[in-house]
């Protein structure tokens, strides 16, 4: 009966897997499973760290380039579109001919201090590598406020104490 009650359970557990969505499995049909050497994934589905070969051999490659890469994948990089998310900041090209592009990170679009996203292109031009250091911010107001007594101090500090009043 035991034996029963735990294959019944196995089972269960099995068929559950077999259903559930799994955001790797999508992952892997966008970008050909076969052109992955490495994959490192946040228990959230952000991708950290991938490499392989992500995009055709060409004479060149430009940020509409890197810019449609991360928006066919954007679900796997933040929580929200790439566009939102993410800014461009720099394209940085190395003697051996390989090129890397910075994004930095946003929050409300208010930049995120040393949080980057970095997709790197071998000498082909083919993406070869991302690296995100995405970090997840939730409920953060972003508008600023200041209370009337401390606008005065403010104000008194920057004159010296000489406030003219009418």
């Amino acid at each position: 009966m035991r034996i029963k009650k735990n294959i019944g359970f196995l089972l269960v557990i099995l068929i559950t897997l077999l259903r559930s969505e799994n955001s790797r499995n999508d992952l892997f049909q966008i970008l050909k499973n076969d052109n992955i050497n490495h994959i490192q994934m946040t228990s959230g589905n952000i991708i950290t760290i991938i490499s392989g070969k992500f995009s055709p051999k060409r004479s060149d490659i430009d940020v509409r380039d890197i810019e449609i890469f991360c928006i066919s994948i954007e679900k796997f990089l933040s929580q929200n579109s790439f566009t939102e998310d993410f800014i461009y900041q720099k394209t940085q090209s190395s003697i051996s001919g390989s090129k890397h592009f910075r994004y930095q990170q946003l929050y409300n679009g208010i930049p995120v201090q040393g949080r980057f996203l970095d997709i790197h292109c071998n000498t082909h031009h083919q993406i070869s590598s991302l690296s995100n250091d995405y970090q997840l911010i939730e409920d953060v107001n972003v508008v600023p406020r200041i209370i009337p007594k401390m606008a005065l101090n403010l104000v008194k500090m920057k004159t010296d104490g000489i406030l003219l009043k009418k």
